[in-house]
């Protein structure tokens, strides 16, 4: 757990980098992705998830997309994401999406920015039926998972 900063691990000395939910809180994200180069080894894997701008929803939900927040940078589509990372030296570049694992009742409360009505409505169902704590796969097509080969 240390500053992700260039002589801080040696050069070509990972095979594998992740970045959950990180890339899109740097402010300069481009030199973030040279220094993962830098740290991969030849054949090395970037994985990284983060928020569609292009989606579907984040076109439907406009500003108030809930992705849209102070600790949020930037925002890659897959085309910027594909052209920063090329520029840099990735060579295979892969895209699929992002798929979450909530509770029903937690799902139901992000409906809140749609519908108030609805969403309570649905919070109320799972919570008398006792099915507000099963966990299901969640796929709002807004994020993707990216995986790139040096």
């Amino acid at each position: 757990n240390k500053p992700f900063e260039k002589n801080v691990f040696p050069e070509s000395g990972f095979d594998v980098v992740t970045m959950w939910d990180v890339i899109e809180h740097f402010t300069d994200p481009v030199s973030e992705i040279k220094k993962v180069y830098w740290y991969l080894k030849s054949g090395g894997l970037f994985a990284f998830s983060t928020t569609d701008p292009e989606s579907f929803l984040a076109k439907v939900m406009g500003t108030r997309w809930s992705w849209y927040m102070e600790m949020h940078r930037v925002f890659f589509s897959h085309f910027a994401a594909k052209k920063y990372l090329e520029k840099t030296g990735f060579q295979k570049i892969i895209f699929k999406p992002h798929f979450r694992y909530l509770s029903l009742g937690y799902l139901a409360t992000r409906f809140a920015a749609i519908n108030p009505k609805v969403a309570n409505i649905l919070h109320q169902i799972f919570i008398s039926t006792r099915i507000a704590g099963q966990i299901v796969p969640y796929y709002a097509n807004d994020l993707y998972d990216c995986y790139a080969f040096k």
